[in-house]
Order: structure tokens, then C-alpha cells, then sequence
């Protein structure tokens, strides 16, 4: 476990004006309105987002509302106002709350900032928070790509550094996942680590794993060595080289690379599984 502290001492330092105090205080739920003049309506995304919110309520994932007063016992929500009708969901009457003073431009200008400049976590810092709190799809994700001889990546590195096995896609191993496919992601895996194609880090990427994972499931192979022998016998260089070829025809123009890389994989391992069955 590793834990670092707030270091800015590479950074020039900034002018910040005189400030008020915020008041952090425990806000009755019964006491907040929205301003439609700024805030959002909530739509059935948003109402989707408020239940699960609530069937998994916990103050350590519950951060303050930040509102304002509005001078009539009333505090008007700047951010928040899905995490408020959530805990209102769940039968509580008061919720922790950031309490400026602004007026209603001023909070309209707030709710802009606040809504505009928030970091967006990446799949891969997704990922690495849900497997530290051993959350299942990412233990199961970590699981399967270990298994197949593999490393299931926390963090981006640029592509010069990437190393072979190791995997970034965590998009597409946790969809595999959870549509109940480990057998197979298991399979191309290790299949691809063992073949010469494996020692390449450029084939662990989304682009050249979707299509093999899903022509492994779609023919239901469970074996790593079949996954190796086939990509032994059809090298993954010439396969691309033959797609690219194909994209020239008139026919193909408007097929995506990735589809007819997909349709292609699928057909040729097709086929070869046949060849060898009859040999």
C-alpha cells in the first residue's frame, strides 16, 4: 500500500483573493430546491442514476452537496441534486452540505465551472480503484488475464514502452467477462502468448483481441493450443496485410478495417479447424 501527499512544490504559486468561509453543515433534505434556470431536469438517464445511487448507498461514496442559501431557509443545489433525491430515496431527511453565499448568477456560474472542469477517471483508473476494493468484475478480470499468462494493467504507458502479455483493454476483457465468456478470453489469450504472433506487443491491443476473442467464442473453443497452432499457421501480420488488400476492392471501401479484420480471423479459423479434422 502506498500513499503520497499534496506536493506542489513544482508548481508556481497562485493569487488567491480574499474569501468568505463556506459553512459545512447538515442540510434537511426538505429544505433544498432546484433552480431551473441553470440545473438540468432529470431525465430517465438520470433518474437510472439516482436508484443506483441509492441500492448502493454508503456515506464513504456520498460527497457533499455544494448549495447556496437563498435567505428563505431554503438552499438552492449547485451540485448534487442526484445524490440528494437518492438519499431521499432512502428515507434520510438531511445530507451533508457545502453552504456558500451567491447569488443566483453566481451560482449559475458555479454550476458551469464545477460541471466543466471535472477530471474524468479512465476505464484503466476504474478498473485499478474496483480491484483495490475487490470489487468482483475486476477481481475476475485480473483473474482470467493472469490465468492466461497475461497482466491485466492499472495504469497507460505509451505504446514504444508496452511489453508483450501485457493488456490495457479493459473495456473489452470485463464485457467479455461478464457476458460469461472466460473460457474463451482465457484461450485466445494464452493461445496468442504462446504463438510467435505473441511476442508482439501490438497484437494485445483492443484492435486485434476483440476480433479474436470473439471468433474463439463464436466457435466455442475452450483450448489454448488449438487458439497457437491456428495463429502458427496464419500469422496475424498477413492476415491484417490481406484485410488491407481487400478494403482496395470496390465492395469493401465502406467496411471498417475492424469488421472485416474480425469477419476474416473467424473465416480462417473456420476453415482451419476443418482442414485439420479432416487430415
Amino acid at each position: 500500500m502506498s500513499y503520497r501527499r499534496i506536493d506542489v512544490s513544482g508548481e508556481e504559486r497562485r493569487h488567491c483573493p480574499p474569501l468568505s468561509l463556506p459553512d459545512l453543515q447538515w442540510v434537511p433534505i426538505e429544505a433544498l430546491i432546484i433552480n431551473e434556470a441553470y440545473q438540468r431536469p432529470i431525465e430517465k438517464r438520470g433518474w437510472q442514476s439516482i436508484r443506483k445511487i441509492a441500492d448502493n448507498f454508503d456515506w464513504g461514496r456520498f460527497s457533499p452537496l455544494l448549495v447556496s442559501a437563498t435567505g428563505a431557509e431554503t438552499f438552492a443545489i449547485i451540485d448534487g441534486q442526484h445524490r440528494a433525491h437518492a438519499a431521499a430515496l432512502c428515507g434520510l431527511s438531511e445530507v451533508p452540505a457545502l453552504v456558500v453565499d451567491l447569488t443566483e448568477q453566481e451560482q449559475a456560474a458555479a454550476f458551469s465551472w464545477v460541471n466543466g472542469t471535472i477530471t474524468a477517471l479512465t476505464a484503466l483508473q476504474i478498473y485499478r480503484a474496483a480491484l483495490t476494493a475487490l470489487e468482483p468484475w475486476a477481481v475476475q478480470c485480473e483473474a482470467a488475464v493472469t490465468r492466461a499468462g497475461c497482466q491485466m494493467m492499472t495504469y497507460n504507458k505509451s505504446h514504444k514502452d508496452k511489453q508483450p502479455g501485457e493488456v490495457f483493454c479493459i473495456g473489452l476483457i470485463r464485457s467479455v467477462i461478464e457476458a460469461g465468456h472466460g473460457a474463451h478470453l482465457i484461450a485466445a489469450l494464452e493461445g496468442l502468448r504462446g504463438s510467435a504472433n505473441g511476442a508482439e506487443a501490438y497484437f494485445y491491443a483492443a484492435g486485434t483481441l476483440k476480433p479474436l476473442i470473439g471468433a474463439v467464442t463464436e466457435l466455442g473453443i475452450t483450448r489454448s493450443d488449438i487458439v497457437t497452432r491456428f495463429l502458427d499457421d496464419n500469422d496475424l501480420w498477413g492476415i491484417q496485410e490481406r484485410v488491407h488488400k481487400l478494403r482496395q476492392l470496390p465492395e469493401f471501401r465502406e467496411t471498417p478495417f475492424t469488421k472485416l479484420l474480425a469477419d476474416s480471423i473467424r473465416a480462417l479459423l473456420k476453415q482451419w479447424q476443418k482442414e485439420r479434422a479432416a487430415a
